[in-house]
């Protein structure tokens, strides 16, 4: 009862290119990664990390967060 919903910006900034990689290569893109054969993930995640640098909030993800509120009856 009392449903409550709403979305709340949570960027989450990385210092570094080494922290950004391991959080994408393990979380982002873990199941995708396990898809490709292993010689390619390498690679993939190199042009992952190229084009995100390029970008004018770089090592930046842009997370969302649903914030959920409710009491049982």
């Amino acid at each position: 009862a009392d449903v409550e919903t709403s979305l709340e910006p949570a960027p989450v900034e990385f210092p570094d290119e080494p922290s950004y990689r391991a959080f994408v290569e393990t979380v982002v893109f873990r199941l995708h990664l396990a898809a490709l054969p292993p010689a390619l993930r390498p690679a993939f995640l190199d042009e992952v990390i190229q084009r995100v640098t390029k970008r004018a909030n770089g090592l930046t993800l842009d997370y969302v967060r649903l914030n959920l509120r409710g009491r049982k009856p």
